[in-house]
């Protein structure tokens, strides 16, 4: 065998249809492993500030309720048992979602069983703490100065409303 004969083996490897087929196979997996790269990246950076904005005011309200918790054990002696595993779950919340994302976006395909339709009942469970987050950085927010109330502002807006449904309801008696 020379290497004439060698070069000759490979080009006709390469012209079959299941090398092409193989090819194609190779080139998907990479584009996949790209894809899958470019959402984990975007879905990561998404958590580093969503899961930021969620996890401060959830770890500070539940050392509050831990630290209230330990105040009662002391006068009454009742269990700890729930308060600790809140704070130990608010404490894991933030690195949790990496973890979660991670473990998500490596997953192979997932199964082509269709999922339950969970509806948006699960929103009235996070709602609450949705809202606490709001308005823990709307507060942080007006006592560090990053949002500026000007409350002449705010009595000439509430003036101008009251004018114009004294007005509305004025029209509605003639």
């Amino acid at each position: 065998m020379n290497g004439s004969d060698i070069n000759t083996n490979i080009d006709t490897d390469i012209d079959t249809d299941t090398d092409r087929t193989r090819w194609g196979l190779i080139f998907e997996k990479f584009f996949v492993a790209i894809v899958r790269e470019i959402v984990r990246i975007i879905v990561l950076g998404s958590w580093l500030y969503l899961g930021f904005f969620f996890w401060v005011p959830l770890l500070i309200r539940m050392v509050v309720y831990f630290t209230w918790s330990i105040v009662i054990y002391s006068f009454t002696g009742s269990e700890i048992t729930n308060a600790q595993r809140k704070l130990d779950r608010a404490i894991r919340f933030y690195a949790e979602g990496f973890r979660k994302i991670n473990r998500a976006v490596s997953s192979g395909p997932i199964s082509d069983e269709p999922a339950q339709r969970q509806g948006y009942k699960f929103l009235w469970g996070i709602l609450p703490d949705l809202a606490f987050s709001f308005v823990f950085w709307m507060i942080a927010g007006i006592v560090y100065g990053f949002i500026m109330i000007d409350i002449s502002q705010i009595s000439t807006f509430m003036a101008d409303i009251a004018d114009k449904l004294r007005e509305y309801f004025v029209d509605q008696t003639k």
